[in-house]
């Protein structure tokens, strides 16, 4: 009897505890009154409005188009679609919800990936870290400030979290088809995980068949819009390149920006010697994790545009360096803390020494990315020595 009763406690508790945490952010999405905000959903309007034209046989990456399903001066030439047409896609089931429902089902989407993301990262790498713990680091995940960005805006920077944190589990158990599904997923937002496709290329054959194949298959299923997404593309780039707009981007590179060509031309340097280097890193018998920490922090490191819902991404490299007893012990684990708590620190400083800059995305969202891709960089040298240097495939 004893027995069976430990084994429900077992099922029972985690499920009540998890219906309970979703009931929660239900209620929270629901109940509050968000629309009161002032950039209130003005991301997921322009998805749900592309999804709406895709719906109903029109050209997502067409500004007029988009304006026909959603609210008055809500899209413009920077609130625009330009992402590959799977997101799109993929929404294309709430565009049955009105606007309003449909964005409150997003935002517990996004309020409940913080901690399944965090939880789905210690599964992979069999961390069992005390309950006080496991509960602080939920907690910090679920109000980093890209992640209260995320939540008001509605980026699609969690649904990359989501999948590219179930990607991991995947990688972490060998199963590497699954893995270039879910990657291909996250990839519906491709800017912040660019190198993904060298990961799969140099490690898995069959990974980057199957990541090959969803992408195209979305391809094909919006093939009769695509001649207009590269143009999309470009306008908004443009529309959100150059002057004070810089400032409200979180790229670690950001600055570059203001250099002109010599910017495009450094940061061009900076992508090959990320590739060169994640190349290298990927064809020897680097773990997993190794792997994981160094295209992730390498990614959002190079990437031409990071806004800072994205910075979100950097939990995931955070919390594989955390997890992993080779530098735990070391000093690069409170590196590793110190990018995740900078979003915080310069909210604090922000209040106490009223000094506006400091909340500048360029600002804290840069200093934790160069903290991040220093802790990285210190993380695969400390587990270089467990290296086997002969080249190998999965």
């Amino acid at each position: 009897m004893s027995d069976q009763k430990a084994s429900f406690n077992t099922w029972f508790v985690p499920i009540l505890i998890g219906l309970s945490i979703i009931g929660f952010a239900a209620g929270l999405s629901f109940l509050f009154p968000w629309s009161s905000i002032s950039y209130w959903a003005v991301d997921f309007t322009v998805f749900y409005s592309a999804a709406s034209a895709i719906a109903h046989g029109k050209d997502p990456y067409i500004l007029a188009n988009l304006v026909q399903y959603a609210p008055p001066a809500t899209i413009n030439a920077v609130l625009s679609y330009s992402y590959p047409p799977l997101l799109a896609l993929l929404l294309t089931p709430l565009t049955a919800l009105p606007l309003e429902t449909a964005s409150r089902l997003w935002l517990t989407l996004n309020l409940l990936t913080p901690g399944v993301s965090t939880c789905m990262v210690l599964w992979a790498t069999s961390w069992k870290p005390k309950p006080i713990v496991l509960a602080a680091l939920i907690l910090g995940a679920t109000l980093s400030l890209p992640c209260l960005y995320t939540y008001v805006s509605g980026q699609a920077s969690l649904w990359s979290l989501l999948w590219a944190s179930t990607g991991l589990i995947l990688l972490s158990r060998k199963h590497y088809a699954s893995t270039g599904a879910s990657w291909a997923l996250s990839w519906a937002k491709p800017h912040p995980l660019l190198l993904i496709p060298i990961v799969l290329l140099v490690r898995s054959k069959r990974a980057l068949i199957v990541f090959i194949m969803i992408s195209l298959v979305s391809l094909g299923l919006a093939f009769r819009w695509l001649p207009s997404w590269p143009q999309a593309v470009i306008d908004t780039f443009k529309a959100n390149a150059g002057g004070r707009e810089t400032l409200y981007q979180a790229t670690a590179l950001g600055v570059l920006s203001y250099l002109g060509t010599a910017g495009l031309i450094v940061r061009a340097a900076a992508g090959l010697v990320a590739i060169g280097l994640l190349t290298m890193l990927a064809h020897q018998q680097a773990d997993w994790r190794t792997l994981a920490v160094a295209q992730l922090s390498l990614g959002l490191l190079v990437a031409p545009y990071i806004g800072r819902s994205d910075v979100a991404i950097t939990l995931l490299p955070i919390l594989l360096i955390l997890s992993d007893r080779r530098s735990s012990a070391r000093p690069v684990a409170l590196l590793a803390l110190t990018a995740w708590a900078m979003p915080f620190m310069c909210v604090l400083l922000r209040v106490t020494l009223n000094i506006d800059w400091l909340l500048l995305p360029l600002v804290w969202g840069g200093l934790s990315l160069w903290i991040q891709a220093a802790a990285a960089a210190w993380y695969v040298i400390v587990t270089i020595p467990h290296f086997d240097i002969t080249p190998t495939s999965l």
